[in-house]
């Protein structure tokens, strides 16, 4: 079997990545549904990749890259939000591509917070992220917010 990897996303990520948040199911799961042009999609990431607040990390399998998990530090927590490739969801992959994309990071021993805010009819991320350990921290009409405390 071959062995999975997280690594940071780099530029050269851009197509497929694109590829994957324009998929309508995707769009359908995010709170941002409209779909992004190539020119918003480049600007976005070249933003993000420069940004001392956002990690953007990508799992591999092999040649396969299997999604991208994106990390925004907002205050005292981080949001974190997940996007498979459409070839691999439902495979099991969305919690461990959470859980790898948790040792890219360097915590440096500090308590580390992370939510997920996920629209409430989109099960499958709300059994990817319980998975990976996070835990129901609020309800409202539309949406939920799952926490992780690392340490």
């Amino acid at each position: 079997m071959k062995e999975m990897m997280a690594r940071f996303v780099i530029q050269k990520d851009s197509e497929e990545i694109l590829l994957w948040r324009n998929d309508a199911d995707s769009r359908n799961n995010f709170l941002e549904s409209s779909e992004v042009s190539r020119e918003e999609h480049e600007s976005w990431l070249t933003k993000k990749l420069s940004s001392k607040l956002a990690k953007l990390i990508i799992l591999e399998k092999g040649k396969d890259k299997i999604g991208i998990v994106r990390y925004e530090k907002e205050g005292d927590y981080s949001l974190v939000s997940i996007n498979l490739n459409p070839k691999f969801r439902g495979k099991g992959y969305g919690s461990k591509l959470l859980l790898l994309s948790e040792e890219v990071l360097d915590f440096s021993n500090k308590k580390i917070i992370f939510k997920a805010h996920i629209l409430k009819n989109n099960k499958p991320s709300i059994s990817i992220f319980e998975k990976a350990g996070y835990e129901l921290e609020s309800d409202s009409r539309k949406l939920l917010v799952y926490k992780k405390i690392v340490r």
